[in-house]
């Protein structure tokens, strides 16, 4: 009976976890100049490659929420969906305390938070959510995890200190 309780559990958690990467990324679609000029006010990217990030961002949602849901290549999807969610916090972080930008066009126009705080505890979950159903699946050992958000927090100090413009230091100055 616990088994079958677990097993639900975690089934539960992975179909939740990618329908709402898969509902985020038609939001997104759905609206993709909306989301490309919440992409362009936070500043990150030049001009010319924001429509095509976007773009690119809600398809990767897509696919890689549907591939969490139907259990396909479902460790890399858990990666790259636990990556995503991370650096979509951090970006938010971003966004609030150092561009002012509330905004954060998770899913649209259709569904918002109103405030970067909310849009922060809701990454802040569902990042949780992830690492929950990746620690109950047994899908990477512990030593994994703590390299793997060593070196994302490295590459995310490095990408707002350095910049994608090459400014150095220009945003926390």
């Amino acid at each position: 009976m616990v088994l079958f309780m677990s097993v639900n559990l975690v089934s539960g958690l992975r179909i939740l976890i990618g329908l709402v990467f898969v509902v985020s990324g038609f939001g997104k679609i759905l609206d993709i100049d909306n989301f490309a000029e919440i992409v362009r006010a936070y500043d990150l990217l030049p001009d010319s490659l924001v429509f095509h990030f976007s773009l690119l961002l809600s398809c990767v949602e897509i696919l890689f929420g549907m591939m969490f849901i139907l259990k396909v290549w479902v460790k890399t999807a858990s990666f790259v969906l636990l990556f995503l969610s991370i650096f979509f916090f951090f970006v938010l972080i971003y966004g609030v305390y150092f561009v002012g930008v509330e905004e954060c066009g998770c899913f649209g126009r259709f569904f918002d938070f109103g405030s970067g705080i909310l849009n922060l505890l809701k990454t802040f979950v569902l990042t949780s959510l992830i690492l929950l159903y990746v620690l109950l699946e047994k899908m990477y050992d512990f030593k994994f995890l703590v390299k793997f958000f060593s070196l994302f927090a490295l590459i995310l100090v490095l990408i707002f200190s350095i910049d994608l413009r090459g400014e150095v230091m220009g945003r926390l100055i």
